[in-house]
């Protein structure tokens, strides 16, 4: 057939069991809007049911060969499925001013409990040729209550530009556990006789939950009151949980209710301040589910005012920076407009501390003490260079101030600190060489002493200069044993020599030597050896 043309197939739905039964029917493999066929049909036992299926292509579809299969499906999950083709050629078929809709519900069924509610989309497809409007009509059970989110919407034709609304029905209290069929029609405004049908189910249970707020408006840093009643007919266990743009803000003492039937309880909703969101209206949505049966569950909303706030912060980024010589150390600071508005502001530095000198980049790249303005929209970020320099070893710091040109009571400030430690006087034994020459010994009878004179030489065999003061300890094995011209520290027991006073530097260079002279005085039966360790600055 061509293009836009319409074809009726017969299908032949066969039961071969010994009883009644219905089926759930659907086509697959060709555009929804293509096909027609009852979504629903019964056949009687060891019977069959002629069944017409009606395919309009749409006017502009590519020729060719088309497959699809029909499939029945019984609530029990047994299925069957014929295969056909369509083959499209010829010249399109294009009627003026034709009007067509297909109408189609997601899911095709849906559960709900007692007093509460099922979701749909409601899909529209214009099988026409030109923008129709289409009026929607709803027929449900006695006691449902259906909310559509449009009654009326213009659809433009072809298969791409469906349209989808949501639907909503409600369950009333005490409604019988079953299934519930209802339908959604859809009427052209301008052709009254163009109309489609589409039906869908609902699965009531015997489980129910409602939920409300109080207030239903209100404003951050209150409290609000969440009534959930078990709307069921059996004891149920419910998980409670928060959405919504302001739920970030919110917090529930419990998230679990175990109630009985018509059994209700107030949980305490804390909503504290909202410093994430514009000015404007936030929901604050509550969610009960029943844990029996999840898909039974009920939701109320409240609506948050937040008003317009200003506020700021500083934080440098690092806080801290140790350089390993004089030099400079550059900061981030960054500044956030943590108001909800567009502000204003001035960074300026208002202090610093030790040998510093500082600067900030300007909006230019320039030096600066001060930005005398620069914007930020509501919760922004901005960031500031800061540059301090530190003429020599020490700690510094510097401050920066930001302040609200709309409001001067809004400020904020930080302050980075610079260190540069300089050398430490330490133990440089493993930095040098420590070579004792020209040892002599004089023995003394009289006295029963033994006086040893040696030289000992320490050359610097590191690629650095060692700083002063540079000093020698010499350690002897025995306490018995004295070390004369060299003093004694008596904190540490060591005797010691000032190496750096001793031959007048200022630093020992690498490949520099210093030669000290030491004498050890001793009793004649000790026998004795002797440690040096040297000190200066690294």
């Amino acid at each position: 057939m061509r293009p836009g043309e319409e074809a009726v197939y017969n299908v032949i739905v066969r039961n071969l069991s010994d009883q009644p039964v219905e089926y759930d029917l659907s086509v697959g493999g060709l555009p929804s809007v293509w096909a027609q066929i009852p979504s629903t049909i019964s056949v009687p036992a060891q019977d069959e049911v002629n069944v017409d299926l009606l395919i309009k292509t749409d006017a502009f579809a590519a020729s060719g060969e088309y497959g699809f299969i029909v499939q029945a499906v019984t609530t029990e999950g047994i299925e069957g499925s014929v295969h056909g083709t369509l083959v499209l050629d010829g010249r399109p078929l294009v009627h003026s001013d034709a009007h067509g809709i297909v109408v189609s519900v997601a899911p095709g069924q849906a559960t709900a409990g007692q007093g509460t509610g099922a979701d749909f989309i409601v899909r529209l497809t214009n099988t026409g040729n030109i923008d129709d409007e289409f009026n929607f009509s709803l027929n449900l059970p006695s006691g449902f209550s259906g909310t559509l989110c449009e009654e009326h919407l213009v659809v433009p034709p072809g298969i791409d530009n469906f349209r989808e609304i949501s639907l909503s029905v409600k369950v009333p209290e005490g409604t019988a556990s079953g299934q519930y069929p209802f339908s959604v029609t859809a009427t052209s405004a301008s052709d009254p006789s163009v109309s489609f049908t589409e039906n869908a189910k609902i699965l009531v249970t015997s489980y129910g939950v409602k939920v409300e707020i109080d207030p239903v408006s209100g404003f951050p840093n209150s409290t609000y009151h969440l009534t959930v009643t078990n709307t069921g007919q059996q004891v149920d266990t419910f998980e409670i949980a928060l959405g919504g743009s302001a739920a970030p803000a919110a917090s529930l003492v419990e998230n679990e209710l175990n109630l009985s039937p018509g059994e209700s309880t107030v949980l305490n909703i804390e909503l504290g301040g909202v410093d994430f969101a514009y000015s404007g209206i936030l929901d604050l949505v509550a969610v009960a589910a029943s844990t029996s049966n999840p898909d039974v569950k009920d939701t109320c909303t409240a609506r948050i005012a937040v008003d317009d706030t200003r506020g700021v912060t500083a934080e440098f980024e690092p806080g801290s920076v140790e350089l390993t010589e004089a030099g400079t150390a550059s900061f981030l600071l960054a500044v956030r407009n943590s108001g909800n508005v567009e502000g204003a502001f001035k960074a300026e530095i208002t202090g610093t501390t030790g040998p510093i000198a500082a600067h900030m980049e300007g909006l230019h790249g320039e030096e600066t003490q001060e930005i005398p303005s620069f914007r930020l929209p509501g919760l922004t970020t901005g960031a500031i260079w800061v540059f301090a320099d530190l003429a020599q070893f020490g700690e510094g710091t510097v401050t920066v101030k930001i302040t609200s040109l709309s409001d001067p009571g809004v400020t904020a400030s930080d302050t980075a600190v610079v260190k540069f430690p300089g050398p430490v006087w330490q133990n440089v034994t493993e930095l040098v060489s420590i070579e004792p020459k020209n040892e002599r010994t004089i023995m003394h009878p009289r006295q029963g002493t033994v006086t040893t004179f040696v030289d000992i030489t320490v050359t610097n065999i590191s690629d650095a200069p060692i700083g002063v003061p540079l000093w020698a300890y010499v350690v002897p094995s025995s306490s018995d044993v004295m070390v004369e011209e060299a003093a004694f520290d008596s904190e540490t027991g060591k005797y010691y020599v000032i190496l750096s006073t001793l031959a007048g530097i200022e630093k020992l260079s690498p490949g520099q030597s210093v030669t000290f002279p030491v004498i050890f005085e001793r009793p004649e039966d000790v026998r004795f050896g002797y440690e040096v360790e040297v000190w200066g600055m690294k």
